[in-house]
């Protein structure tokens, strides 16, 4: 079990610890709702859908309700989430299955 835990500010002020399972797919997609980069390194964080499709992290954001109802109840309709995956790792340029923005792969110079 891959497990992150955060020590994080709710939108009321009050701190709290968050811990995600990133073995879970729900949890996946929770802490891509919350963090949408990566520490240390500031990649974008890209959830990884069981169709072989990308989305963005902006996507994850507003199509969390999708996202969330697909994967909960195992539908196959293009929002569930199968795993995480960071901007970094990408080979060429990708877009994202939903918005269709550019995910630029990191280029070393």
């Amino acid at each position: 079990m891959r497990t992150v835990n955060q020590y994080a500010k709710t939108g009321s002020g009050i701190w709290r610890d968050y811990s995600y399972d990133l073995d879970n797919p729900l949890d996946v997609a929770r802490y891509i709702y919350r963090n949408p980069y990566s520490w240390p390194g500031g990649y974008e964080l890209l959830a990884v859908t069981t169709d072989g499709g990308i989305l963005c992290s902006g996507c994850v954001r507003s199509e969390y309700r999708l996202i969330y109802d697909s994967t909960k109840n195992g539908i196959d309709d293009g929002w569930r989430v199968a795993g995480l995956d960071t901007s970094s790792h990408l080979d060429e340029s990708n877009l994202c299955g939903h918005c269709g923005k550019e995910l630029c792969p990191y280029l070393d110079d």
